[in-house]
């Protein structure tokens, strides 16, 4: 689930639900980075610049992935 979060109010609103399925030879890493930059065009339209992640995407492909929309990412790496 992609969400955003309105700090004025303090509420949550999703942007875009989807089942990941499992595509031969693609990690899921790789269909979450897809799926992301997809809506990343709502995501900009809004004026969001940061996407706060867990520490599991934290991992190159998906992190490279959202620098190239000219987005930044806040995550957490172990």
């Amino acid at each position: 689930m992609i969400s955003t979060t309105d700090l004025t109010s303090y509420t949550t609103y999703a942007l875009d639900v989807q089942q990941a399925i499992d595509e031969e030879g693609r990690s899921l890493i790789e269909l979450y980075a897809d799926r992301t930059v997809k809506v990343e065009t709502e995501i900009l339209v809004l004026a969001i610049k940061y996407l706060a992640a867990d520490a599991y995407y934290s991992k190159v492909k998906f992190v490279f992935a959202i620098i190239l929309t000219g987005s930044h990412i806040i995550g957490n790496c172990e």
